[in-house]
């Protein structure tokens, strides 16, 4: 995909004059747009930041294809890329390394529950729970999150 394409896009998503007030917005060094210029495309972790940031379709801003962003009429509250979701957890997995994981007694309950849905329900409260945690890191309401 054309770098060009997808900078034209990430503008557009963020609402921003140009590139340089993008990249500024969004929180990527000033010479982050000539380097994707000159390399020809935009990393997929540059427009998930977007993504996310938005609330536009991580593919929408990638290829350009589809919706920009979720119906409202048809979604109430945030809603979250599929596709984005995906990179969310690989980036949480990737920051995790290969420290074992400390659960409380009450985090393990929880997953059990969460383990014993049928597979449908469990998709969806997975889902729900990946859609809540993207909003609050938008909002800046993580804990240990800035």
């Amino acid at each position: 995909m054309n770098a060009t394409e997808i900078i034209a896009r990430m503008i557009k998503a963020s609402g921003a004059k140009n590139m340089t007030e993008m990249l500024k917005l969004m929180g990527f060094s000033h010479g982050a747009g000539s380097t994707w210029k000159k390399r020809g495309d935009v990393p997929d972790g540059s427009i998930a930041k977007v993504a996310e940031s938005t609330g536009v379709y991580f593919k929408w801003l990638k290829t350009g294809k589809g919706e920009m962003r979720p119906n409202r009429d048809a979604i109430e509250g945030d809603h979250l890329d599929p596709e984005l979701a995906r990179m969310v957890i690989a980036e949480l997995q990737s920051s995790q390394g290969n420290a074992p994981l400390q659960l409380t007694a009450e985090e393990a309950a929880i997953l059990e529950m969460i383990r014993d849905l049928p597979k449908n329900e469990r998709k969806r409260v997975e889902y729900e729970i990946m859609t809540a945690w993207v909003a609050c890191r938008r909002e800046g309401r993580l804990k240990g999150h800035p």
